[in-house]
């Protein structure tokens, strides 16, 4: 019989291990096939329910919506890409929406079966990754960036935390195997990582149930000194993207021929800024700038703005091009930046209605809820993992967690 509940926990399996590996190095493509596969699912599920049905896709509907403005937008606004490159970048930037959209639609659930070989899948990427750092350190060059390292632990962690949650509840070996799992992961040296490793540490034995509804001068001041700490560790990254690095490309000499690949990354940043105003309100369009698209098919905008003289991001050597995610925002404008912002908004506010709601049933699930937005948030500013398959995965546990009251009272 068809069963939408097994037939997404094994995409959902199969998209911790062993896509987190494949699409790292191997396979890169391996995230479209989920997302396709997903589709399929959720196309099935219309079929089955009848129209409906569409109801319970709203979001989906939303993102697909505002997205298919975009595209016709950047067809028909400008020229700065083709529009083989507009379409690419349009199934780059819908993924990790798409994917949510669909769990909270299917308002589906884990069995128990599922949640076990979860934790195996968490425990083969950990493995995996082991190996990788033992046999292949120090240029990790079977896993790609070290970065990935860090990613897929975090995301094997929260896959064996969520696993292994009964009606909520954790036990103490399980709570120190996560905890030597994000042990692990630190192994991948990025000051990103550090800065989610510390807040994660601290929701897992520091918050308890209500303490966001229940302002003390110790919780404000615990607060303050964790965002301290992920702020210390971060902030050579801060300092390089934000105040050294902007500091030199607008001071830079004007009859350099070519910028250091030094200035890269926070060109990106800057000229984005200058972007926001000079397409107000809604962008540049896809596939024109700081996306995988705008790389490989070349943006004629980076010529008009002088791009093309900075190492790293000229037609010749564009490495640096899809570096952050936050930059890639220029292509919806500040109207974008607002539905963004909008929906991250939304998503916090659901995960307080349910931890309100269900208190300490809902603690772990409400933390690994929390660690997504602030991956979501920490990792765009050095890198594009948001629209990669690390995003992907963190947006369906996101979905998961945000359907879990349905799925209690099988609404599914």
């Amino acid at each position: 019989m068809f069963s939408i509940k097994k037939i997404y926990g094994y995409i959902f399996l199969l998209s911790l291990f062993p896509v987190q590996i494949l699409c790292s190095i191997f396979f890169r493509p391996a995230d479209e096939l989920v997302c396709i596969s997903l589709f399929c699912l959720a196309a099935l599920d219309i079929y089955n329910s009848g129209l409906q049905a569409l109801r319970r896709y709203k979001v989906l509907l939303i993102v697909l919506a505002v997205m298919a403005f975009y595209a016709f937008y950047s067809l028909f606004s400008f020229h700065f890409n083709t529009p083989s490159a507009i379409i690419s970048d349009f199934i780059s930037e819908i993924k990790p929406f798409a994917v949510f959209g669909i769990t909270l639609a299917l308002g589906t659930s884990l069995d128990g079966k599922t949640k076990g070989l979860l934790r195996l899948a968490a425990l083969a990427n950990t493995i995996f990754l082991v190996l990788t750092f033992v046999f292949w350190l120090p240029d990790y060059s079977i896993f790609g960036l070290p970065a990935n390292f860090g990613a897929v632990m975090l995301l094997s962690s929260w896959a064996y935390l969520y696993g292994s949650l009964d009606e909520g509840r954790l036990s103490q070996k399980d709570k120190w195997i996560v905890v030597a799992m994000l042990v692990i992961g630190l192994m991948c040296t990025r000051s990103k990582y550090y800065g989610e490793f510390l807040l994660m540490i601290f929701l897992l034995f520091g918050y308890r149930s209500g303490m966001q509804r229940h302002i003390t001068l110790k919780g404000v001041l615990i607060t303050l000194l964790i965002l301290l700490l992920v702020l210390a560790v971060a902030w050579n990254k801060i300092h390089y993207y934000f105040i050294e690095g902007s500091h030199d490309v607008f001071n830079a000499a004007a009859d350099d021929d070519t910028l250091s690949d030094n200035f890269a990354r926070p060109v990106l940043y800057a000229v984005a800024a200058v972007l926001f105003v000079d397409f107000f309100p809604f962008g540049t369009g896809l596939a024109s700038y700081a996306s995988f698209a705008s790389a490989e098919s070349y943006s004629s905008l980076y010529y008009d703005y002088g791009m093309s003289l900075v190492h790293g991001l000229s037609p010749d050597y564009p490495a640096f091009i899809c570096d952050a995610y936050y930059p890639t925002l220029a292509q919806f404008g500040i109207a974008g930046v607002i539905l963004f912002f909008l929906f991250w908004y939304w998503i916090v506010r659901k995960l307080n209605a349910m931890e309100k709601e269900r208190g300490e049933s809902f603690r772990y699930s409400y933390i690994i809820g929390m660690m997504v937005v602030a991956f979501v948030f920490i990792e765009s500013i050095a890198s594009t993992f948001f629209v990669q398959g690390h995003g992907m995965m963190a947006m369906m546990f996101l979905g998961l967690i945000l359907t879990e009251k349905k799925a209690d009272h099988g609404e599914q």
